[in-house]
């Protein structure tokens, strides 16, 4: 069981490695890539935000060869734990000093630069686990700093459907709150949120003791 988890995460990590090197230096695949970095915040949650054709792929390939070359079912949920956590791991905002470490393991100071809002990093620190692989390929930056600013340098929707669309045709969103019908559409989740606040702070008073004078 050992021997096939420790296999999977290693020959999964490579192709993870050469792909995602293949997305930043792809203009059709980062269009698929570019929502992974988006995010202006890096936190725990950030790498859970990706393009819906990037998931189906990535997963696709990460899960379909262990079911296809017979290895024990465990392996996909240990594997997938691993997976989770990692990504947590890499993206989470803590302050982080691996030392000697980082040069095998992948971690928050390297990752974060790959997320950093400069062009010229853009096409670094590849590696999710092992970022033996970025050192070996010449492709590690590792600074004595953190990033200034996190994101991407031009502009890009917040809205989950438009950045799909963004995918395919470029446009500038805050266009369509001229239009009518955009504008509702756009502020629908804020409005909702804002009023799902008022019910429960209503309704959280409601339930709250009323004091008694004597």
């Amino acid at each position: 069981m050992a021997a096939q988890v420790l296999f999977f995460l290693v020959t999964h990590d490579f192709y993870i490695y050469w792909f995602h090197r293949w997305q930043h230096n792809s203009i059709i695949l980062w269009r698929t890539h570019e929502a992974h970095h988006s995010v202006k915040e890096v936190d725990w949650l950030a790498g859970s935000r990706s393009h819906a054709v990037e998931i189906v792929i990535n997963q696709t390939i990460e899960f379909a060869p262990i079911v296809l070359l017979g290895a024990d079912p465990m392996v996909v949920l240990i594997k997938a734990c691993i997976d989770a956590v990692w990504g947590m791991y890499i993206h989470s905002n803590i302050d982080v000093r691996s030392g000697r470490w980082q040069y095998f393991f992948n971690g928050p100071e390297m990752h974060q630069w790959h997320h950093a809002e400069d062009r010229q990093v853009y096409f670094s620190n590849y590696a999710t686990k092992f970022a033996m692989w970025d050192w070996i390929f010449g492709t590690a930056y590792l600074p004595n700093k953190k990033p200034s600013a996190f994101g991407l340098y031009y502009k890009y929707p917040k809205d989950y459907f438009l950045q799909h669309a963004f995918s395919v045709k470029r446009f500038d969103d805050s266009i369509l709150y001229k239009k009518p019908g955009w504008a509702f559409y756009l502020n629908l989740r804020q409005n909702i949120t804002r009023s799902m606040k008022r019910f429960f702070e209503s309704f959280t008073c409601a339930l709250r003791p009323i004091k008694r004078t004597t």
